[in-house]
């Protein structure tokens, strides 16, 4: 009986482990790689080239799951170009289309909730431009471009605009850029047809500190902001009818920062219980961290050494289990475990080797 008991429970978690493919984008000439993550172990195995394109430091995927967009960099060139991708059985990539970004560094890259419009952040000019989706994941001509203009009190890093990404809201209404040279929230009111951004205002974080990436609530009434160069969250109130949005708090991201700390990327979990920002220590003194801070009040609830130098972005398994950090100078990427009650993380010994690993898509 006890047999029949074990082999049964053995059964039915070898029925319920399963490998699922993760994208990974860099910022070397090698392109784009995929990767598969047992849900079972946290392994990480089969890496391999899904496709060959410059700089592949940002990634999107279609509603549909068929299509993969990139931003690109061409050594030489000081446009850079955004480029889609159509995903084949095996997963590997096959280039489809390809336009300017319409400025110099493109940074991030995203898509509307229909997977209608494309949008991308210019980080060395502080532009931004949106485009227009087909059906076949084809890549207009930008649609609308907008040059941020401004400047900050940060006299290293912010003498001029840096649009550093670029987020549709929940109801596909608006859309929101953070600039970390002029210290603003840019808000565009999206043209639901034609793909059109047309400004509507702005709101600023505290002065100097550098919005980089942000993360809405679900209801899409609150949108974190995440301040890379004073390891800070904002958190706004937004108003749903006009896109505005008010200061509500700002709170420190780690206890002790110290010098030469900078924040990199910022998600929710899926619950909506807690946000996962990563902390990068540029003088390599082994001080990288992902902060866990509880939504309700941005209480620190844990900092957990990353294991990777420079954790230039991350992403949550959609079972909530895996927790993948991308070590830009370290070269790889690691995998820790993730408490889907707590929220906590803890390392593991598992990960793959990839030269300047910067971004994590699950499929």
């Amino acid at each position: 009986m006890l047999k029949t008991l074990l082999l049964s429970a053995l059964m039915a978690t070898q029925l319920c482990a399963e490998k699922i493919l993760v994208y990974l984008g860099s910022g070397s000439e090698e392109g784009i790689y995929q990767v598969l993550l047992d849900t079972e172990t946290g392994e990480l195995s089969a890496l391999k080239n899904a496709v060959k394109t410059p700089s592949p430091g940002s990634l999107a995927i279609s509603e549909d799951r068929k299509f993969l967009f990139a931003v690109g960099r061409s050594k030489g060139e000081k446009t850079g170009f955004v480029a889609s991708f159509a995903r084949q059985e095996d997963g590997s990539l096959k280039g489809i289309s390809q336009q300017s970004s319409m400025g110099a560094g493109p940074c991030h890259i995203s898509l509307d909730a229909k997977s209608q419009h494309l949008f991308v952040a210019n980080y060395s000019n502080g532009s931004v431009a949106s485009y227009q989706v087909g059906g076949d994941g084809v890549i207009s001509e930008a649609v609308s471009i907008h040059q941020h203009v401004g400047s900050s009190v940060n006299v290293r890093r912010q003498k001029g605009p840096h649009a550093h990404s670029i987020y549709v809201s929940p109801d596909n209404q608006f859309v929101y850029a953070a600039d970390l040279g002029t210290d603003k929230v840019m808000i565009y009111k999206l043209d639901s047809v034609t793909g059109k951004l047309s400004a509507s205002g702005s709101a600023d974080v505290p002065a100097g500190g550098g919005p980089r990436h942000m993360v809405f609530s679900e209801s899409g009434d609150r949108l974190y902001v995440l301040n890379e160069l004073t390891l800070t969250v904002s958190r706004f109130a937004r108003d749903a009818d006009s896109g505005g949005l008010t200061l509500e708090v700002t709170e420190p991201v780690m206890k002790e920062a110290g010098e030469d700390m900078t924040c990199s990327e910022i998600q929710l979990s899926a619950d909506g219980k807690f946000i996962y920002v990563a902390c990068r220590d540029l003088a390599n003194e082994k001080r990288d961290v992902i902060s866990v801070l509880n939504v309700a009040d941005l209480s620190i609830i844990q900092e957990q050494s990353t294991g990777a130098w420079i954790p230039r972005h991350f992403g949550i398994s959609p079972d909530g289990k895996w927790f993948l950090i991308a070590g830009q100078k370290e070269n790889r990427v690691v995998v820790h475990a993730r408490d889907v009650d707590t929220g906590e993380l803890s390392a593991t010994s598992h990960g793959v080797d990839l030269k300047q690993a910067m971004w994590i898509l699950f499929r």
